[in-house]
């Protein structure tokens, strides 16, 4: 943008431009200078004088603009351009801008201002891109990228799809069959580019991608989604995990050590990034690495390239991955896994909801202090119970095919629970028992009834009985039970 593009825009002269930019207006009026600091402020204008004073100087300063410099990998990254200008007697400015574009453009217009002699962006801002283009337009720049944004801008690339390929094909290698995938839920390139490459071992060696192994999480928490994914895939009888970097592994790792199981024994799990976490986790967390360091220091090198003139247009530098095998992946049921017990219990299953009543409204009705809703049921209770002594659990029972079902089998099924066999049974809403504490203390009970077992699926759930070692089943449906399990060695034990 110009001068006059500027005074034209601003509806005013260049001089009054000229006046506004050189705090010389003390003859234009507070309105006047007002709308065209506007325009050069929407229009982030950098007067041709600062422009030239830039290209003239001597600055020693560059910039790294990451989403974190606190995470690991971004601290990583930043002590390898650190480094390499260290050695060029050039100083690095580390700019932190999170997943928010507008903050990521503001802080490139002040940079501009600030004479940097180059940049280096790691891009974790969707869109936008084209406009981030324009702010660096008159910059050295390098942009860490695998996607296909900025077609035009030196790149340090990470292969990300072949990280993710070889994470994968080092469990297939290892002999499993059921291998989970956990990733927070994304559109950053980088992310899908690893799914990519778990999708792409599974296609080389014959297997079929099953939808229900996957899991995207919804929390912005890496290991929370771990947590919860590991949690969901235990459900899913996955025989291990590749998790979408080492924060959502180590969320896994709580997750199976809540369910008393081992690793590697009894899942194997591996990471991405290789961090200081893998060796922080007990047992060591297998990953792939991918150098941050290094990637930090050949984005430096291809950035001072360009500063000092070298023609390198549109250059590209791949780093490759590497697998660093350790302790936490292993073939499926190694020697000295602990192989849990499985047992199926058969029972109802309900909404449990906990009302606390904090007094009478001015209309003369209870008003709710709070709501708690949470999968209750002597179906669960048992299970709850089993699971703690570290039976893996197969909940046979009936749900609504309602809001509340729904809801119910998505926490039973993180809880740990095998869920195959609870059904939903459309028409009836699931059941729901109901207690209310007045302020008083007092304390009422309403039980709701809707969806409950039947014999048909019973004898529908067979299946699992035979993969059971034990069976528990609530008093009622004993009897049935018991006639269709006729001739079978397994044990029934009534609750």
């Amino acid at each position: 943008m110009t001068i006059r593009e500027v005074a034209a825009l601003a509806g005013v002269s260049t001089a009054t431009v000229s006046k506004v930019i050189n705090n010389k207006s003390e003859s234009i009026s507070k309105e006047t200078r007002e709308k065209v600091l506007a325009v050069i402020e929407e229009h982030n204008y950098v007067p041709f004088q600062k422009v030239s004073e830039r290209v003239s100087s001597s600055s020693s300063v560059v910039a790294l603009l990451v989403s974190d410099v606190s995470d690991i990998f971004c601290s990583e990254l930043l002590r390898g351009v650190e480094d390499y200008f260290f050695e060029k007697e050039l100083n690095v400015i580390a700019c932190s801008i999170g997943s928010d574009a507008k903050k990521e453009k503001r802080y490139l217009h002040m940079l501009k201002k600030q004479s940097v002699r180059g940049v280096i962006r790691f891009p974790n801002t969707p869109g936008e891109d084209d406009e981030l283009d324009l702010e660096l337009a008159d910059i050295c720049s390098v942009v860490l990228d695998d996607a296909v944004r900025s077609p035009n801008a030196l790149k340090t690339m990470f292969n990300n799809s072949e990280g993710g390929r070889i994470a994968a094909s080092h469990l297939i290698g290892l002999g499993h069959r059921r291998i989970g995938y956990i990733c927070p839920k994304t559109d950053k390139p980088y992310l899908l580019k690893r799914f990519e490459g778990y999708l792409q071992a599974l296609a080389d060696s014959g297997m079929e991608a099953d939808e229900r192994l996957v899991f995207w999480s919804s929390s912005t928490d890496r290991k929370q989604s771990g947590y919860e994914g590991a949690k969901y895939l235990l459900s899913q009888q996955a025989s291990a995990i590749f998790c979408s970097d080492d924060h959502v592994a180590a969320g896994a790792y709580k997750a199976v050590f809540e369910n008393r199981l081992r690793i590697p024994e009894d899942i194997s799990v591996i990471g991405f990034d290789d961090s200081m976490l893998c060796e922080l986790l007990e047992p060591n967390l297998a990953s792939v690495r991918q150098s941050a360091y290094e990637i930090g220091q050949q984005s430096a090198n291809l950035l001072y390239l360009k500063i000092t003139g070298a023609s390198i247009e549109n250059t590209v530098v791949c780093v490759q991955p590497q697998l660093v095998s350790r302790e936490s992946a292993a073939a499926p049921g190694g020697a000295g896994a602990f192989v849990p017990k499985v047992c199926a219990v058969i029972g109802s299953i309900t909404a449990e909801v906990k009302v606390q009543l904090s007094g009478l409204s001015l209309a003369g009705t209870h008003e709710a202090q709070s709501v708690e809703i949470t999968p209750g049921g002597a179906a669960v209770k048992k299970g709850l119970e089993l699971k703690e002594k570290g039976f893996i659990v197969y909940l046979v029972g009936c749900l609504g095919n309602d809001s509340h079902g729904h809801s119910l089998f998505q926490e039973l099924g993180a809880a740990g629970f095998r869920t195959d066999g609870i059904h939903f049974q459309d028409g009836l809403p699931t059941l729901i028992d109901l207690s209310s504490t007045s302020a008083d203390g007092s304390k009422s009970v309403v039980h709701c009834p809707g969806a409950s077992l039947n014999g048909q699926l019973i004898e529908d759930c067979k299946w699992i009985f035979s993969k059971a070692d034990t069976c528990w089943c609530e008093k009622p449906y004993v009897e049935d039970l018991k006639q269709r399990l006729a001739g079978e060695k397994l044990s029934v034990q009534e609750f």
